[in-house]
């Protein structure tokens, strides 16, 4: 069920890079109530905890890689504006 509303957010065709793609491996520390926590997820998903991890982590880096793009949108836009231009050369004449 994870999986189905995970591929909601993450199209299949990044799902499958992600999991298909050449891949490196990190090591990480979790508490062990966090570990139990985490076992019980997977035990009534029925998914391995390495498959949840890698789905999980892949939904959150591409949720905050759009929300900051989108910042960096608004900031580039904010600054081809009247308001940025005026900033740019109030900034200028300081230096």
């Amino acid at each position: 069920m994870e999986l189905n509303i995970t591929l909601k957010y993450i199209n299949c065709y990044q799902l499958l890079r992600f999991t298909t793609m050449k891949s490196i491996q990190i090591n990480i520390r979790i508490s062990e109530p966090l570990s139990q926590e985490l076992n019980e997820v997977c035990t009534a998903l029925k998914i391995s905890k390495a498959d949840w991890i890698r789905t999980t982590l892949a939904k959150q880096v591409f949720n905050e890689r759009a929300r900051l793009l989108t910042e960096i949108k608004e900031i580039e836009e904010l600054m081809s504006s009247d308001l940025g231009k005026l900033v740019q050369q109030m900034k200028s004449r300081q230096r």
